[in-house]
């Protein structure tokens, strides 16, 4: 069976941007059976790892997004003929896109999202985000295990939305 993926994004030096990287660091330590990785940003080389999962779930924060407020929604490969390689940002859709044209595979992927309070240099995670923590955690470990079974039941306190995400 192919593994799963968790990706952390974020820069765990400004605020509630680490989140993704603390979820990553918690489901590390908690034997998740899944491959994880903790990165600052989205880069082309991410497509050859995301190529060879059996499902992907992102976990950023989200500026958009009220404090603390939990959501998850699947994401579709990115659409168009630019060359998202040479982007100056690249979204979760992008790599995506990157994994399937050039290693021919594109699995189901999901992003978790959690709206963050404060990005500024030094802080730690704000209290809405550290007490959304758990709830990220049981949002990922839910499409870890059911990601491929059943793609939009189980999620029940989280925000889950089946509108594929481009970027």
């Amino acid at each position: 069976m192919t593994r799963s993926l968790v990706i952390g994004i974020g820069n765990p030096l400004r605020g509630d941007d680490g989140l993704g990287q603390a979820v990553v660091e918690k489901l590390s330590a908690s034997g998740l059976d899944a491959d994880a990785l903790a990165v600052h940003q989205l880069t082309p080389e991410l497509a050859e790892p995301i190529s060879s999962a059996g499902t992907v779930v992102f976990v950023d924060a989200a500026h958009d997004e009220p404090p603390g407020k939990v959501n998850c929604s699947r994401i579709a490969p990115a659409l168009g003929d630019d060359d998202p390689a040479l982007s100056h940002h690249l979204g979760p859709a992008t790599v995506l896109s990157l994994a399937e044209k050039l290693y021919g595979h594109c699995p189901a992927a999901y992003i978790v999202t959690t709206g963050g309070d404060q990005f500024e240099l030094g802080a730690s995670l704000s209290p809405p985000v550290r007490l959304a923590v758990p709830e990220v955690l049981r949002v990922v470990q839910h499409l870890l295990q059911n990601g491929t079974e059943n793609r939009t039941n189980g999620t029940p306190s989280a925000n889950f939305s089946e509108t594929p995400i481009l970027d």
